[in-house]
């Protein structure tokens, strides 16, 4: 089984990634594309619970998707989809 293996990937994956924003809000400084793309990334994984059970990457998930900035984007993504499942209004 291939999927203990994946996970185990992942996780040092994320190790990784809590250990460089310790201490930093955002990756690079200041909030930047990065971060609106790695809190992308960490949605992907909100059916797990590997995200959570680190407090760095969690805070970091929150804060980050907090901003206005992730929301409008993640609206802006969202909107297609939204759109074609609204009934047909003829």
């Amino acid at each position: 089984m291939r999927r203990p293996g994946a996970v185990e990937g992942v996780k040092a994956r994320l190790s990784q990634l809590s250990g460089w924003l310790e201490g930093r809000d955002h990756l690079e400084g200041r909030f930047t594309a990065a971060d609106l793309l790695m809190t992308t990334v960490l949605r992907i994984l909100r059916h797990t619970d590997l995200v959570a059970q680190d407090p760095v990457l969690e805070a970091y998930r929150l804060r980050c998707e907090a901003r206005p900035a992730f929301q409008k984007a993640l609206a802006d993504q969202m909107a297609p989809f939204a759109e074609s499942e609204a009934p047909d209004r003829r």
